[in-house]
């Protein structure tokens, strides 16, 4: 097992592409062999951040949380992982 869990963060962040970086979080945070998590972007951007069209419009019905709900989450893992992350 390595002991660097790298995660590669989307350029834009919709309630899809943060649903992702979720799971991609909570999935480094509990393998036992990942002593530190690197996020590292691509496409020549860390994050554009979070899409505005999504915003303007509210988002798609059939999203089941709100954008910023999800973002929050993946902030607050963050901020309570175990482990160190560098981002």
């Amino acid at each position: 097992m390595d002991a660097l869990e790298q995660i590669s963060l989307p350029p834009t962040l919709n309630p899809a592409s943060t649903r992702a970086l979720l799971a991609e979080l909570e999935m480094a945070i509990s393998n036992p062999g990942a002593k530190v998590i690197v996020i590292a972007g691509g496409d020549g951007v860390f994050c554009r951040g979070l899409d505005l069209a999504v915003i303007a419009t509210g988002g798609n019905n059939s999203e089941p949380r709100p954008p910023f709900v999800i973002s929050r989450a993946v902030l607050e893992l963050l901020g309570a992982a175990p482990k160190p992350t560098i981002a």
